[in-house]
């Protein structure tokens, strides 16, 4: 399933044993398009890994609601979170980057299941007091869970947890 819940094949980005493959980034001066072409100027190999989130959700309201599964991580950059932390990020205007695991959404969610009726990643019907569950699998560089936090309920809701102590 992907991150709205459609099936997917994700078989293009395991290697034979299971593992996911590593992400190749490679970054690349603008050219002008005229006289000058893109230039590539460096390449890195990045090993990954999956972190996969298991989520209850209770309806606290005495209403039926619709519950967004809506998790997002950030990173520590000094005394601050940043939200949407892109690995393959480019440095500057003149600049870009492509990964080679681009398509899975870095910083963001790629899969998103659960056995409840759902529209996208949004839960529906969910009655008062009854407890849904989700799961949803971020993709991130193998060495980044000490600088690592989720935010699990999304948009800043002050439920930021650290991933740090997790192996």
């Amino acid at each position: 399933m992907d991150d709205i819940g459609n099936p997917v094949d994700y078989s293009q980005y395991l290697n034979a044993d299971g593992t996911v493959k590593d992400d190749v980034r490679t970054w690349y001066s603008r050219g002008d398009g005229v006289n000058t072409l893109d230039e590539k100027v460096k390449e890195e190999t990045v090993p990954q890994r999956v972190l996969v989130m298991h989520l209850s959700y209770t309806n606290e309201s005495s209403i039926t609601q619709e519950i967004c599964v809506c998790p997002n991580l950030l990173q520590k950059n000094g005394d601050r979170l940043d939200y949407g932390e892109v690995a393959c990020e480019p440095t500057d205007e003149t600049m870009y980057c492509n990964g080679t695991l681009d398509d899975l959404k870095y910083g963001e969610f790629f899969l998103f299941t659960t056995d409840r009726d759902h529209s996208k990643n949004n839960i529906t019907n969910v009655a008062p007091g009854e407890t849904v569950e989700a799961t949803v699998a971020f993709l991130m560089d193998a060495d980044e869970l000490q600088d690592l936090y989720a935010d699990i309920l999304g948009y800043g809701q002050k439920t930021i947890v650290s991933l740090g102590d997790l192996q």
